[in-house]
């Protein structure tokens, strides 16, 4: 499952030039709607939602937005939308990266093993705007990780990880790169090692 930005799209086109194209859904569930809702809540600051909307406005202007180098087999906005497609293809498990639906208990409960990537430490930096905040706590050294999904956001098991360092003296839209980066090769490798598992 991949978020429905740049992001999430060159996760795909990093698994295409190793040569793995396994079946992947699109997550929806982002919209204008729930940043407010978020920013409301002050569930995430709106110097981090303007930050991270500058860098995906600036990936846009760089032409970095190429379309997925294949097609998805679903996509979804829901939990109730997503357990009805994962009863429907019994997949044997789930990796998720960029997707930003809170996967809920009855997904859960199906048995799945889901599974996230998450670029930033977990859990010191799950959740929203963790790149933001590890710069504000100047926590330079981080990894991206691989863990389990359980009900409390990024607090699973963290089964593999990706080093990586920020850099106090790079704008904010290098240090997202350079974390994504690092998502991208720990992603390459979750999924040529879950294949070779078969």
């Amino acid at each position: 499952m991949v978020g429905e930005d740049a992001l999430g799209r060159e996760a795909l086109w990093s698994l295409d030039e190793q040569g793995l194209r396994p079946p992947y859904a699109i997550d929806c569930s982002s919209s204008a709607r729930r940043v407010v809702r978020l920013l409301q809540h002050r569930r995430i600051r709106a110097d981090d939602v303007a930050r991270m909307a500058y860098s995906e406005l600036l990936r846009r202007w760089r032409g970095e937005t190429r379309q997925p180098p294949w097609e998805p087999a679903f996509s979804f906005r829901t939990n109730a939308e997503l357990l009805d497609q994962l009863e429907a293809l019994k997949p044997q498990r789930v990796v998720m990266y960029r997707a930003g639906l809170v996967i809920g208990r009855a997904v859960l409960e199906t048995g799945i093993p889901i599974f996230n990537i998450h670029c930033a430490m977990v859990p010191d930096f799950g959740g929203l705007a963790s790149i933001p905040r590890a710069i504000r706590a100047a926590a330079w050294e981080q990894d991206a990780c691989l863990h389990r999904v359980v009900e409390s956001i990024d607090s699973g098991e963290v089964l593999a990880r990706e080093p990586f360092v920020l850099d106090a003296r790079a704008r904010y839209s290098a240090n997202e790169e350079v974390s994504y980066a690092a998502g991208r090769r720990l992603l390459v490798r979750t999924i040529r090692d879950l294949g070779s598992d078969r």
